[in-house]
């Protein structure tokens, strides 16, 4: 079976009772891994124990480890998860062979692995077998259900006004997802005592700085006069570590291109300047 996008990301939180083999993979690590993680959570029920790790290299020189760790409960009656993480295109055939005659009884595996093309033999075994899936996880900026979801899973039981998430959504369109991950726990972590969902101004105020938007909206309010906002603009990039210089020398620029422009006599010869 084959997942991608959105569709692949939303199976990782509900997984098919019917799959026995999940490879996940792209071009981002720290999607993958995130993925992962909440996919593992599912399949061992929030059981740490219940989760075996092995590295591709004891795989690859002892293919007989994977296949007996997943037809191996242990001390559990549980099925075991076996995860396997940075999965190459050499180990398809230890894979293909442990996965032969798996059943429901026996383990669950689970793989990561980077980009792989549509001629990948690795991939195409998890998309042509019944009980296994390849999900492709590629970036893509979260949606409102989705933040609303991650939200939630980090603790914030108040939630926030809907101008507040349209402020998180569009900031988190520009974080990787790892910055995007620290910033949720921060904001849950605000709202642990909360009883009134979380404001417009706190959730920005909560956000990460991002040095080359938080600079173009000081830029912005210094050239509309806006004293107040280039004030708390200012404070926000100081804060983010920018140097006093560096954003004088921003601002220099933009009213140097403003007079270069000023200059010109009309419209098009004021575009060439620029």
């Amino acid at each position: 079976m084959k997942l991608q996008a959105r569709a692949a990301e939303r199976y990782c939180d509900h997984p098919d009772g019917d799959h026995l083999a999940f490879l996940l993979h792209g071009p981002d690590a720290a999607l993958v891994a995130e993925r992962r993680r909440r996919l593992t959570q599912r399949l061992t029920a929030d059981d740490p124990m219940r989760l075996t790790s092995l590295e591709p290299g004891a795989v690859r020189r002892d293919p007989a480890v994977l296949f007996d760790a997943l037809r191996s409960s242990g001390f559990f009656a549980d099925a075991p998860v076996v995860l396997i993480e940075g999965v190459p295109e050499g180990l398809a055939s230890a894979v293909e062979a442990a996965l032969e005659g798996l059943s429901a009884q026996d383990g669950r595996l689970v793989l990561t692995a980077g980009t792989l093309t549509a001629r990948s033999v690795l991939r195409r075994q998890f998309e042509g077998a019944r009980v296994a899936v390849a999900l492709g996880l590629y970036p893509q900026p979260p949606d409102a259900v989705e933040l609303e979801a991650m939200l939630r899973e980090a603790g914030l039981s108040c939630g926030m006004t809907g101008d507040a998430l349209e402020s998180l959504v569009v900031a988190g369109a520009e974080m990787d997802r790892g910055t995007l991950a620290q910033s949720i726990a921060t904001i849950a972590l605000f709202g642990l005592d909360a009883s009134e969902p979380l404001e417009a101004d706190v959730v920005k105020a909560l956000l990460p700085v991002t040095a080359e938007s938080e600079t173009e909206r000081l830029v912005a309010a210094v050239a509309a006069g806006q004293a107040s906002e280039a004030a708390m603009r200012l404070r926000r990039c100081l804060a983010g570590g920018m140097a006093p210089v560096s954003i004088v020398i921003q601002i220099s620029r933009h009213y140097r291109m403003l007079y270069g422009a000023a200059l010109g006599s009309d419209p098009e010869q004021a575009v060439d300047r620029l």
